[in-house]
């Protein structure tokens, strides 16, 4: 007594099954991807607020400014992340800031606790322009020192912003340093997408 197990049906089966999985590789390579740019632009978006004051929301997504993502599909294999904002990229790469009139406004840190009510907060109230409309605040140049001056209850001055013209700039940021880590999670995210198109096509080759 024997039986005979006819390998070919079922190997023309599994042949079919890989070539329908192998086409389905570049949209989970797509998929996966773009899941790993979501992770870049996240923590970026995280290291920014925390290491720096943002006065408006010109960092969020969507914006012209932003940390904004451009999605791979499956004929385009390469998703990016990205910003225009032209600043921050000195915060990157650090450099010399120089003014775009005369001056750069700095606030001085001497004379400012984070609790002052000069010092950066999360608006564009304290900007030196809203500053000067404030009751004894005036623009001078005493002593050869230019900036922003406030006059005390008890006639002296003290110097609340600075005019330089120019600031050295230390990097930062961490853009690269951050998208990298985070790239490390794509095998991760390839292999839940991959997955989920397994899965898929067991459930149509079952139906």
């Amino acid at each position: 007594m024997e039986i005979q197990i006819d390998g070919v049906p079922n190997l023309l089966k599994n042949i079919d099954k890989l070539k329908t999985v192998e086409r389905e590789f570049p949209y989970a390579t797509s998929r996966a991807l773009n899941d790993t740019a979501d992770d870049v632009r996240n923590a970026n978006t995280k290291s920014l607020i925390s290491k720096f004051t943002v006065r408006t929301g010109w960092y969020k997504p969507r914006t012209a400014m932003g940390i904004n993502v451009s999605n791979s599909d499956k004929r385009n294999l390469t998703a990016k992340v990205y910003t225009r904002a032209p600043w921050m990229a000195l915060q990157e790469f650090g450099g010399i800031k120089t003014p775009k009139k005369v001056y750069i406004a700095s606030p001085n840190r001497k004379n400012i606790g984070v609790a002052n009510k000069y010092a950066f907060k999360q608006n564009d109230n304290k900007l030196p322009a809203n500053i000067l409309r404030k009751k004894n605040i005036f623009q001078a140049s005493i002593g050869g020192k230019v900036g922003i001056w406030e006059r005390l209850k008890d006639n002296r001055i003290k110097k609340v912003w600075n005019f330089i013209k120019s600031a050295t700039i230390k990097k930062r940021w961490g853009f690269f340093d951050t998208a990298n880590e985070q790239v490390k999670g794509y095998e991760k995210h390839f292999g839940q997408r991959l997955g989920e198109v397994m899965a898929s096509i067991k459930l149509r080759m079952n139906s």
